[in-house]
Parts: C-alpha cells; structure tokens; sequence
C-alpha cells in the first residue's frame, strides 16, 4: 500500500477525476500523538481523502462540522487544517488504511485485521478514549451483530470505547443537528471528568464524586494513567468507603467516577510520602507536587 502522493495530496486543491481513480488502495497518514483525550476512528479512507492526504475531506461530510458545533474545536477546521486537532488532545485514525469508492467494497477479514493493528496504536500512544465513527464497521471489527450509539462497556487496548454514527454526507439516517447532539455527548462525557480534575489540582481544591455507589470527599493529588487506565490518587478526607475507614489514600479508575465536582475548600498541598507515590505512572497529566 502507497501513501498519498499527487499534486492534491497535503493541500487544499480540489483533486481531479484521474486524481480520485488513481487514490484506490492508498492510505492516508494518522493524525496521532501520545496522550490524546479522544482518538476518532474511521471506517476507511474514502477516495477524495487518500487523494487529498485529508480525512474526512469529501465536501458534505459532516465530521468537521459535527465537530465544532459540539464545541470540540473553537472554529470550524478545514481538512488541510487536521493536524490542529493535537493541539486540543485529538487524533484521527482508521480501522482500514486502504481508499476505496465505498466502504461496502471492505471485507469483514479487513476490518478483523484493521482491529488488531488500530489496538497495537492505541496501546503504543495511550489515547484515554477511542471513538468507532459508524455502527457497522465497530461491528464487522469486532464480531457482534448489533452495538448501540454511545459508551460501549468493555475497553479497547487500555481506553474507553464510544461507537458514534458514520458522520458521511451518504448516512442519512443521522442529520447534522443530531450528530452534534452525540458528538457533544462524547465531549461532556470525556471531558468534563479530564477538565475538571486538572483545574482541581491546579488550584488545590477538594473534590467530591461518587465511586462504587458510595459518595467521596478528598483531596485530588495525581491524575494520569496506569498500565494505560486513566486514574485518579486522592486522599480521601470524607464520605464512605468498601472497606476500612473512610480516610486515606486511594485509587479510582476514571471511568468508574461519576458525579464530580470541585469544592471551593483548598487543601494545603503535597502529603508526606504515601506509599502510592511508588507506583509507576505511564504518564502524569497533573500533579500537585514534583513527585521525588
């Protein structure tokens, strides 16, 4: 398989007939980096995208759009502009890298294949969820039947699934308003947990959330992932507990926290030397303390 290389590739110049035909069976680069919040998975490049070196690039897809208006960019991206999606902890990638007129002309061997390479990714750039962008193709991927629009409850490599219409111009069983309406979904569920733990942090403030059914109150130290979980080290000060007294510190998976607020009261800062400090963090996305 060859990557894109014609006069339309990597720019935004509108590629011609010949252009398109001779774009069949070529791939399209990712768009990825370590970290990311969401890494967006497609079916497959269609023809105009592999041509253009753009995903999503065919005029009247509704990806960029879809985008914006659920508040994931602060203006509406261009193709040619995709790489400014890093800069807001977003990525685009595949579930198979070979351009075709129309996903039908995939086989369910591809798609099985295309699963396996897209885990080895995930698991090598650690993204915190991975967004399947069309029902069926999550589906051939993965051997089901059937899969429902949303949060899906087994995990992908380390990070949270979340399957969302196909966005093409083609799909018109989902409108633009209605896309939008899931793509905010997948922003608030996200994002809000993420946005509000690193604000906690910064300014010292306690937290208060429910785990396991059971409401807790402490103070948010490290936040980052292990062994690719997103997680959350605190030092409970409140609340209930599963087992022994409810003060102390604690671990909790990312996605098992629900109900999250920040609490105007401020701790101090750093405690002395838990013995969670020697856990080894893949990656540390906000501390309160420099961590020895």
């Amino acid at each position: 398989m060859t990557r894109t290389k014609s006069r339309a590739a990597t720019s935004s110049v509108r590629p011609s007939k010949t252009e398109l035909a001779a774009a069949a069976g070529k791939g399209i680069c990712d768009v990825i980096a370590p970290g990311l919040r969401i890494l967006f998975a497609g079916i497959n490049p269609g023809l105009y995208s592999a041509a253009t070196g753009h995903h999503f690039a065919r005029p009247g897809n509704r990806f960029w759009p879809a985008l914006h208006a659920a508040g994931f960019t602060p203006r509406l991206l261009h193709p040619s502009e995709q790489s400014e999606l890093l800069k807001h902890g977003y990525g685009v990638s595949n579930l198979v890298n070979r351009a075709t007129a129309s996903a039908a002309e995939l086989a369910t061997e591809e798609f099985v294949a295309g699963r396996r390479r897209l885990a080895a990714k995930v698991k090598r750039y650690r993204p915190g969820t991975i967004a399947f962008l069309g029902v069926g193709a999550y589906c051939h991927a993965f051997g089901m039947k059937q899969a429902s629009v949303g949060p899906q409850s087994e995990r992908f490599g380390g990070a949270a699934v979340w399957v969302l219409p196909n966005p093409s111009g083609l799909n018109a069983n989902y409108q633009l308003p209605e896309l939008v309406k899931l793509f905010r979904s997948l922003r608030n569920s996200v994002e809000t947990v993420d946005s509000l733990l690193r604000a906690a942090i910064a300014g010292r403030r306690l937290v208060s959330f429910t785990l396991y059914a059971r409401p807790r109150v402490g103070e948010p130290h490290d936040y980052g992932t292990i062994k690719t979980i997103p997680t959350l080290f605190f030092y409970q000060t409140g609340g209930e507990s599963n087992s022994g007294p409810p003060r102390g510190w604690r671990h909790a998976v990312i996605e098992k926290i629900s109900q999250l607020r920040v609490l105007d009261e401020q701790f101090p800062g750093p405690r002395p030397s838990p013995s969670g400090r020697h856990i080894q963090w893949d990656e540390l996305f906000a501390t309160v303390s420099s961590r020895e």
